[in-house]
């Protein structure tokens, strides 16, 4: 039998702070060109077995 999952916590005060001063940093961040790459061609080559 499957374990149910916990309900994802709300962050609040300084953990809320720190977390969105990540998520701002990492948007400035450029992706390089290889793993952009890597990526495109990883997404191409995957497919859906049912």
């Amino acid at each position: 039998m499957a374990t149910k999952i916990k309900e994802t916590p709300v962050l609040k005060g300084e953990a809320a702070r720190r977390f969105l001063a990540t998520i701002r940093e990492n948007e400035r961040k450029k992706v390089p060109k290889e793993d952009y790459e890597r990526a495109k061609e990883a997404y191409r080559n995957f497919k859906v077995v049912c």
